[in-house]
């Protein structure tokens, strides 16, 4: 998805790998994410979505290029960011651990560029009332 040159107001931030963790990840994700989406075009919020990829696997393609999410959006804009595998390899138990969820998290909330910024797990929901109250601003 294009990003938008607009600055958003609040950016959602998750985390993950495409590396198989279980069967139905990505579907999961895309499910959450374009529910987000929806939600958020619905609501006219200028917002991101920051997919911080922790250590990707070299094999595979990255998850924001794996997801099938809507591709024009007026509000919304996606954006991966990638943490290369040697940052990965500095932490104990690297080998037996290919995410170190709190780290991935923390990369993309220093990139995200909204005034807000939401930590998001990738494949959970916001209801429409959350989504409702962080449109209406600051009032």
């Amino acid at each position: 998805m294009p990003e938008t040159g607009a600055n958003p107001y609040v950016s959602f931030v998750t985390w993950g790998r495409n590396d198989g963790y279980t069967d139905d990840y990505l579907s999961r994700m895309e499910k959450a994410m374009g529910c987000l989406i929806r939600q958020l075009e619905a609501a006219r919020l200028d917002s991101e979505i920051v997919i911080s990829e922790w250590n990707p696997p070299p094999e595979r393609p990255l998850l924001v290029d794996s997801l099938a999410l809507p591709r024009v959006s007026s509000h919304v804009s996606i954006r991966g960011v990638v943490s290369d595998p040697s940052h990965h390899t500095r932490f104990k138990g690297s080998a037996e651990h290919g995410m170190h969820n709190g780290e991935a998290w923390n990369v993309g909330l220093r990139r995200a560029r909204g005034r807000y910024v939401m930590p998001k797990a990738s494949d959970t929901f916001l209801s429409h009332e959350t989504i409702e109250r962080i449109a209406r601003r600051d009032q």
